[in-house]
C-alpha cells in the first residue's frame, strides 16, 4: 500500500469516527444536506422543524463535526507539543 493510500484510509477512518460521535439529529441533518444535497425546506418535514431551524441545526452540526474531527485526530498524536497546540484548535 502506498503512503498516500494509507493516509487516505486514516483520514476516512477519523472522519467516520467523528461523524459517529455526533448526536443522531446532527448526523441526520448532515446526511441529508451534505451527502444527499437536499435543501433545508426539503428536510424540514422529515425533522419536524421549520426550514430556518434546519439551516441553523445544519450549521451547528457542521461545527460539531469539525470539532469532533479535530478531537479524533488529536487522539492519535503522541507528541506533547502537538497535543498542547492541538487543544487550542477549534
Amino acid at each position: 500500500m502506498l503512503a498516500h493510500e494509507v493516509l487516505t484510509a486514516i483520514e476516512h477512518s477519523l472522519a467516520a469516527r467523528a461523524f459517529a460521535s455526533l448526536p443522531e439529529r446532527w448526523q441526520a441533518v448532515l446526511w441529508h444536506t451534505e451527502v444527499e444535497g437536499r435543501r433545508p425546506a426539503e428536510i424540514a418535514p422529515l425533522l419536524g422543524l421549520r426550514p430556518n431551524s434546519v439551516a441553523a441545526l445544519a450549521y451547528r452540526a457542521r461545527e460539531g463535526l469539525r470539532q469532533a474531527y479535530l478531537t479524533s485526530h488529536l487522539a492519535t498524536v503522541d507528541d506533547p507539543t502537538c497535543r498542547r497546540v492541538g487543544r487550542l484548535l477549534g
